[in-house]
């Protein structure tokens, strides 16, 4: 949760124009001009307007029809008076070093007509921060870096070519680099925050990401009568959400699976898409009974996502990376508890033992026998979802966004107050240059 600030019972919206510089969607603009936006990137918009008088954002553009479930922005009052800025959208590394200095033309533009400039450390082909800092530097804006993952970072689970390595050591230094001269630093985790902000760890923030709504919830009489339908369940019921790629440990949870006992049941569903689909269809197909898997393909954000999720016992998140997944909070909304690895995202949330069970990191023994061990303890379980139940009430998106908002007040007005010094003392150097001028 977000570090101690002052209690504000009203807050002054953010005057100032605001730039938000984010790589990490595109933007679709189809033949009939209309403009769309990856649904859960709407809903997070709609969370700045409510305290941003007057946003730009600057995005990559692709012309040509959005993905089926994209949201189309012309038909929502509340983003009307959004400003875009549309920047170039490489597929490869080479067209991103040709577009390189129409991006920089169109930052540098931007950049003159706010006051304040948001971006992030992580996005393809390169975060926008890195761009983005010599022209705060230059036009003196008040520059803000939030870092929700370090994808560069390497895992401990295979071996690491040099290019890989290289890049590594790039993305951190210069992620250092930035954060270090940022004018505010927000982050997921506390890890992030002492690594990337070294010497200056207490000048930054930490502020969990969610997307769960408060009405999203469940009322804790509605969750304990979840609870007794599934304390009826023959089999334990595990859920996997995510995308199907080895840094989220579904190499090691289907392992795990191959490892049970036969003295339970357990059933595990697979949510989601990714490079190891047909490996884990192949492990569908092989495992014994009376253990079973299944893949479920994905399902929108959602009524119909939590409705699906509070019918399981847990959630497992075996990520192999430092990430924090927002998929925790969704689980803690229904009263879920989860398993997972004890990464140092992870780590940063889950409390081992209230709201979940923390395990070794790419340990698929270990995880077989928490498995087995929550197959023939389903009230504690229950006690663990219940607990997250009352923490997911501090964590949801609309939270996150006051949290945000309460640090920009803070820190756009010392930031004014330093501007406003510094302007005073070249003026005092002025006038005394002058007096000392020969007549």
């Amino acid at each position: 949760m977000c570090d101690a600030l002052p209690t504000t019972t009203s807050l002054p919206p953010i005057e100032v124009p605001y730039l938000l510089a984010t790589p990490t969607l595109p933007f679709y603009l189809d033949e009939s001009g209309k403009r769309y936006l990856d649904p859960l990137w709407v809903k997070d918009l709609q969370g700045h307007v409510k305290y941003i008088e007057h946003l730009v954002l600057a995005a990559p553009l692709r012309r040509g029809p959005p993905p089926e479930e994209y949201v189309c922005l012309d038909h929502l009052a509340d983003l009307a008076g959004v400003c875009y800025v549309d920047l170039p959208a490489p597929d490869s590394m080479y067209q991103a070093f040709l577009s390189l200095p129409a991006t920089l033309a169109s930052l540098w533009r931007v950049t003159q007509q706010v006051e304040v400039v948001h971006s992030g450390l992580a996005g393809w082909p390169f975060p926008y921060a890195w761009l983005l800092l010599p022209i705060v530097l230059l036009q003196d804006k008040f520059f803000f870096i939030n870092v929700e993952s370090a994808p560069w970072r390497l895992t401990s689970n295979r071996s690491h070519s040099w290019q890989e390595k290289l890049r590594a050591w790039l993305y951190e230094s210069a992620g250092r680099w930035c954060m270090k001269r940022a004018d505010l630093a927000t982050f997921t985790q506390s890890e992030y925050r002492q690594s990337l902000l070294t010497g200056h760890s207490q000048q930054g923030y930490v502020m969990h990401a969610s997307w769960i709504d408060a009405a999203q919830v469940l009322s804790e009489t509605v969750a304990l009568e979840t609870w007794q339908e599934k304390q009826r369940s023959p089999q334990l019921r595990l859920l996997f959400a995510g995308r199907l790629v080895q840094s989220k440990g579904i190499l090691v949870l289907l392992e795990a699976m191959h490892q049970l006992q036969a003295t339970t049941s357990v059933q595990l569903d697979i949510l989601g898409q990714g490079d190891l689909f047909s490996v884990c269809q192949q492990a569908s197909e092989a495992i014994a009974p009376p253990h079973s898997i299944r893949l479920l393909g994905t399902v929108p954000y959602g009524d119909d996502f939590f409705a699906l999720l509070r019918n399981y016992h847990a959630l497992v998140v075996p990520n192999l990376s430092d990430e924090q997944p927002r998929i925790v909070y969704d689980a803690w909304s229904q009263a879920i508890p989860v398993l997972a690895s004890d990464t140092a995202g992870l780590r940063d949330c889950i409390q081992d033992g209230q709201t979940g069970k923390l395990l070794p990191v790419g340990d698929s023994h270990a995880l077989a026998v928490e498995i087995q061990r929550a197959a023939s303890e389903i009230a504690a379980l229950q006690t663990m979802g219940m607990t997250a139940l009352g923490y997911a009430r501090g964590f949801t998106h609309e939270e996150m966004h006051y949290q945000r908002w309460q640090i920009l007040v803070q820190e756009l007005a010392a930031y004014k107050s330093r501007k406003k010094h510094k302007l005073g003392l070249v003026r005092n150097l002025v006038a005394s240059l002058q007096a000392k001028r020969p007549i």
